[in-house]
């Protein structure tokens, strides 16, 4: 799994899937960037000087985000499949 989410644009970015999301309720407004490459990732942080990155192993770090990025895009299956049942559309 490849995720990158980048705070300060709201985006979450899960293998192909990038999304800006609507509603950010996270504490990371120290954070720049941060980056998974399936079993290891690092965290880019903001500031002059610039802080040096931070690796990390335990993907929980992500979990948050994946969850809120998940409901989302459920949130998004269900607004969609509302609006195709209105046009009487088979989804």
């Amino acid at each position: 799994m490849r995720v990158t989410i980048v705070p300060e644009d709201k985006v979450i970015r899960k293998d192909d899937v990038i999304v800006n999301l609507p509603e950010w309720n996270f504490d990371d407004s120290n954070i720049h960037a941060i980056q998974w490459y399936d079993t290891e990732g690092e965290i880019e942080y903001k500031g002059r000087p610039k802080p040096p990155n931070e690796a990390f192993f335990d993907s929980s770090i992500l979990q948050p985000y994946l969850d809120a990025l998940d409901a989302y895009l459920n949130q998004l299956d269900i607004i969609t499949n509302n609006n195709s049942n209105q046009l009487g559309v088979s989804t």
